[in-house]
């Protein structure tokens, strides 16, 4: 009888004390993984990335008038560098990225110019609303000029292209914008 107090006794000090057990050993033991960032398809997109980041910093500083921009080609593994044609240019990025692909495409103007060219034509939107035509889009595009989108290009086409005769403007169709949210 006596060990079967002692066993109940034991039995009831361990039931007593597990659920403050459980909470010290949460609190000390181990902790589950921390979360990862979601998996990329691309196993440089990283590399990539670093790169771009690099290239974008020391072209805008060291080469303005050359570089035009940059963009991932991750299904290529590499780099695109738009630039005006420059072997010096070309042979500072290969050593700022060594072992990431560039691949250099060529660009009329550069970066600086064509956001230049941007901000004016941006400048004048309440212009060209004020003669009807409502511009929907105004960006760079990359290396080239400037992109304007509006209704009716095929009416309107001449009327931007004459004002801006300075400057490469690439006219196209758009709209406003249409938000992509739920009800």
């Amino acid at each position: 009888m006596r060990s079967r107090a002692l066993l109940a006794f034991v039995a009831a000090s361990v039931l007593l004390a597990a659920p403050a057990l459980a909470v010290a050993g949460a609190a000390s033991g181990p902790r589950p993984p921390a979360p990862t960032p979601f998996p990329s398809d691309w196993p440089n997109q990283e590399k990539l990335m670093n790169a771009y980041a690099k290239v974008e910093t020391d072209a805008r500083k060291h080469f303005p008038d050359t570089y035009a921009g940059s963009q991932l080609d991750l299904p290529g593994d590499a780099l695109v560098v738009h630039r005006k044609p420059s072997p010096e240019f070309d042979e500072a990025i290969r050593a700022l990225v060594p072992g990431v692909t560039v691949r250099y495409a060529y660009a009329s103007h550069s970066e600086r110019q064509v956001n230049a060219w941007t901000e004016r034509v941006i400048a004048d939107y309440d212009y060209w609303r004020g003669r009807g035509i409502t511009l929907h889009g105004i960006g760079p595009d990359m290396g080239q000029g400037v992109f304007v989108e509006i209704d009716n290009p095929f009416r309107d086409d001449i009327a931007l292209l004459t004002h801006y005769d300075d400057l490469p403007l690439r006219v196209e169709q758009g709209g406003p914008a249409v938000p992509l949210i739920g009800d």
